[in-house]
């Protein structure tokens, strides 16, 4: 048997001590927790900044040489649309080069030609003898359709040189419509 000699409200209060107690040691405890795993996200957060500060580093690096690569690629596209272009208009030039070919006789030697898309060319050159030059004129007036502009010899010639003499010779001409083929996939017979 269990005898009691204490009153009631001594046996509450115990009771609620012990209740408070609890209560306490559960918020210490909950409190306790809370602190780690705020510390625990404190640590994540930093060594996520960490990591951020490095990347950031890398991409300061790497942007320099995105920049290079957005504006060679921009380049890029610019050299395609202006080649496109120029292919476009241009004239085609291997009908006059054949003809040129042709008409050119066997002792002149052309070391240079240039040509413009407005249909000019100059065309560098020797020849062993003068009369190789003006041929090379004529047949580019009637065979070609050539308008002689400029005929010029940088190097002067001189009849007592030792053989072999060349005549050095600079010829600019403007080419006619229908000399040279402007339609782009046409060719010049």
């Amino acid at each position: 048997m269990d005898i009691n000699l204490l009153p009631q409200s001594v046996k509450f209060r115990r009771r609620r001590r012990l209740r408070m107690a609890l209560v306490l040691v559960t918020v210490l405890v909950a409190a306790v927790g809370a602190s780690y795993y705020y510390l625990l996200l404190e640590r994540e957060i930093d060594a996520t900044r960490a990591q951020l500060a490095l990347l950031e580093e890398e991409y300061a690096a790497y942007r320099e040489v995105l920049k290079a690569r957005a504006h060679l690629n921009t380049l890029l596209e610019d050299l395609a649309q202006r080649r496109a272009a120029m292919t476009e208009a241009a004239p085609r030039w291997s009908g006059f080069i054949e003809g040129l070919g042709k008409v050119t006789e066997p002792d002149v030697v052309l070391t240079g030609l240039v040509a413009s898309p407005g249909g000019e060319v100059t065309i560098a050159g020797e020849a062993a003898r003068l009369e190789s030059v003006a041929s090379l004129l004529l047949e580019l007036k009637t065979s070609l359709g050539a308008e002689v502009i400029e005929v010029t010899f940088p190097k002067r010639f001189d009849e007592t040189n030792t053989p072999p003499r060349r005549v050095h010779f600079v010829v600019r001409a403007k080419f006619g419509e229908g000399t040279v083929d402007e339609r782009p996939g046409s060719e010049t017979d």
